[in-house]
């Protein structure tokens, strides 16, 4: 019984496993284009949000998790502090155009969220400090998108944008495309963040006393939130006529032409 158990829960573990990795490399359709990505965020879930004709929505990652990156500090200036902190996120998107159809364009877009805070205080400077370091807090978050066809070569100008020590929505994209064969979507975003504590070297009474510091803490956190691709497409319009269309045309100019002599033919008779 209990080999039957470990059996069991080998095989459970291997399927759950095998389901893990599939999702990873799963490709994914939608009305226009079908999408794999690269897999490098091993523990991602990409998933299609919506399709729409012309419009495609997938949810970047983990798209209801917060990737999030802090610093703080309170130390004093004989105290070793952390130093800037950074946070790279991205992956590549594989794309594959269906037959009829262009990418004309996409925007790659996640909420930013910011806060810092700075200590502030110790107003009676010239009464009770000999000296005072201010503090400081700043955060920064960039997303950057790049276009490469399947032979490696990019399709014009990649294009980045940051927000510094504030909150919003961060948007980037490619415009103007006409994409008919298989390309790939590149996108990187990095959080930047660093916070120095305030301190301040104290006056003592006693002059055989020294080095007596305090100091305020300083915090900054920047945050992704909702990464979305949004893929525009169109249907291809054909400029040379079908086959079956030059046939229907023909088909229609000779009923004509077959209405036209009977008439006419109907029409001498009568005369007669």
């Amino acid at each position: 019984m209990h080999r039957v158990r470990l059996y069991m829960a080998a095989v459970i573990c291997a399927a759950s496993s095998m389901q893990a990795f599939a999702q990873v490399g799963a490709q994914q359709e939608t009305h226009a284009f079908t999408f794999l990505t690269s897999g490098t965020q091993g523990s991602w879930s990409d998933y299609l949000a919506s399709d729409q004709p012309g419009v495609s929505r997938i949810a970047f990652g983990d798209y209801d998790k917060a990737i999030a990156l802090q610093s703080w500090d309170d130390a004093l200036p004989y105290e070793p502090r952390p130093g800037p902190k950074t946070l790279p996120y991205g992956d590549a998107m594989q794309i594959s155009v269906k037959d009829g159809y262009r990418i004309t364009g996409y925007t790659l877009q996640s909420n930013v969220f910011s806060a810092t805070r700075v200590a502030l205080g110790w107003e009676n400077y010239d009464k009770e400090y000999v000296e005072i370091a201010p503090g400081y807090a700043y955060t920064s978050a960039t997303l950057a998108v790049e276009t490469r066809l399947a032979d490696g070569s990019a399709v014009g100008v990649g294009q980045s944008k940051t927000f510094f020590d504030s909150s919003g929505e961060l948007l980037v994209g490619a415009s103007g495309l006409s994409l008919t064969h298989d390309f790939s979507i590149r996108f990187d975003a990095m959080l930047t963040t660093d916070a120095k504590a305030q301190w301040a070297h104290m006056r003592d009474p006693d002059p055989y006393l020294c080095c007596h510091y305090i100091s305020n803490p300083s915090l900054a956190h920047v945050s992704f939130h909702d990464i979305m691709l949004t893929v525009y497409s169109e249907p291809i319009l054909s400029a040379v006529p079908e086959p079956q269309t030059h046939a229907m045309l023909l088909a229609g100019l000779g009923w004509i032409g077959w209405r036209w002599r009977r008439k006419a033919t109907a029409r001498e008779k009568g005369n007669r």
